[in-house]
């Protein structure tokens, strides 16, 4: 006769239990999320890439960037309007890095890559008034098809990688 451990049994039990009456019985059991607000159409082609930057005292001045293909980086307040809209051409792989040292101050960064160029445009946000303004860009050695930013938490240096369709990746400094 085969013995069940009665560990095995309860746990064997609670697996069935779980599967169920926790796990949707279909697709159409699943949920649906709708948004709450929306961005106002875009301009362009349609806008894509987007990018939350929260703003560290107060929420309500956050802003929501995101590439508007063909034209440039858009820049929307967290009810949907649009307060900006930087026509650089057609941009993507937006990211954002926060406490940027730009001479004496600390900046919010944001990094938009030039679609199929060998080229990342770089931005300030003064998050006193919540505008946007280039600040500089850094030259490739690739076609961009993908690009981000990150800060050494060792060194607090700031660094662009970008890479191209063939998986080169390039790495580069960022000095303020």
């Amino acid at each position: 006769s085969l013995k069940v451990n009665p560990m095995m049994r309860t746990l064997a039990c609670l697996l069935v239990l779980l599967l169920l009456f926790v796990m949707p019985a279909s697709a159409q059991d699943d949920p649906v999320v709708l948004p709450s607000v929306e961005t106002v159409e875009s301009p362009g082609d349609g806008a894509t890439d987007a990018v939350v930057l929260l703003h560290p005292t107060n929420l309500d001045l956050s802003l929501i960037l995101g590439s508007d293909d063909n034209i440039g980086l858009a820049v929307y307040n967290f009810d949907g309007t649009q307060r900006q809209l930087l026509e650089v051409g057609s941009v993507k792989y937006i990211d954002v890095r926060y406490n940027f040292p730009l001479g004496a101050r600390r900046i919010s960064l944001i990094s938009a890559a030039m679609e199929d160029q060998p080229l990342v445009d770089v931005f300030a946000v003064d998050l006193d008034t919540g505008e946007v303004e280039p600040i500089g860009a850094v030259e490739t050695g690739v076609a961009v098809a993908s690009a981000c930013l990150y800060r050494s938490p060792l060194t607090d240096t700031y660094y662009v990688f970008a890479s191209d369709d063939d998986g080169y990746v390039e790495q580069y400094a960022l000095d303020g």
